[in-house]
């Protein structure tokens, strides 16, 4: 393949987002070049990563993954569909049996502060059937010894466990809209440029709504139609 330029392909296709999606990358056979893959006959082993700067490679048993290509446009296939973004994170997990809730709560605070993504708590059944606390903790790659010096810092634990997990995320971003009971910031989840849903800044809603002493459902709904009547 040495002797082989590199491969520019537009592909247009006259249907919904989802369906082109789903030919670039479930159905690579339809319209990938053979000559740029050593699996022409079936396409198996060619694997296209859905998520911005995805890329093109084969698999192949007992050797080194071959790169095949790489997609030109962050965020955007080759139809210009927008997709989710795709992330390869670290779950950082320990099991204790003898820690109040007060620490408890202190680790979940220094796990954010620290970059954690997210933090929670799980109830579990332990050794000598004592009841414990499953601690989770997700965060990037880069934050997971971090995490590790918390945990052993912070509990009595003897052991600390992380494996991979992928997340899959929408598509976010934070909007401020006009109300009567003032400036309210609303989160806003898109999907393929679409609205998909939208939550208003709960600390924004509490702070108006104790201001102008009206229960806080109240702030939060008229925030909402607020959003709706401007994204209309």
């Amino acid at each position: 393949m040495s002797d082989l330029s590199p491969m520019t392909f537009e592909y247009r296709l006259s249907c919904d987002p989802e369906k082109a999606f789903d030919t670039y990358v479930e159905r690579i056979g339809e319209w990938w070049d053979p000559r740029y893959t050593a699996s022409a006959e079936t396409f198996e082993r060619v694997t296209i990563e859905p998520r911005a700067g995805g890329r093109v490679y084969e698999n192949f048993p007992n050797v080194l993954r071959v790169l095949v290509g790489e997609s030109d446009k962050a965020g955007e296939t080759p139809t210009g569909v927008s997709v989710q973004n795709d992330e390869e994170l670290l779950m950082v997990e320990t099991n204790v049996d003898d820690v109040s809730p007060q620490v408890l709560g202190h680790v979940m605070e220094r796990a954010l502060e620290a970059g954690a993504l997210d933090c929670y708590f799980t109830h579990v059944q332990m050794k000598k059937n004592r009841p414990g606390v499953l601690v989770s903790i997700l965060c990037r790659p880069s934050a997971a010894e971090a995490m590790h010096e918390l945990l052993f810092a912070e509990t009595p634990t003897l052991g600390v466990r992380s494996y991979a997990v992928k997340r899959r995320a929408l598509e976010r971003e934070a909007v401020t809209v006009e109300t009567e009971f003032g400036t309210i910031a609303v989160k806003v989840a898109r999907k393929a440029g679409r609205v998909v849903g939208a939550t208003p800044e709960y600390e924004d809603c509490r702070a108006a709504a104790l201001a102008h002493n009206v229960p806080l459902r109240v702030v939060q709904e008229t925030a909402l139609a607020a959003f709706r009547r401007s994204a209309s």
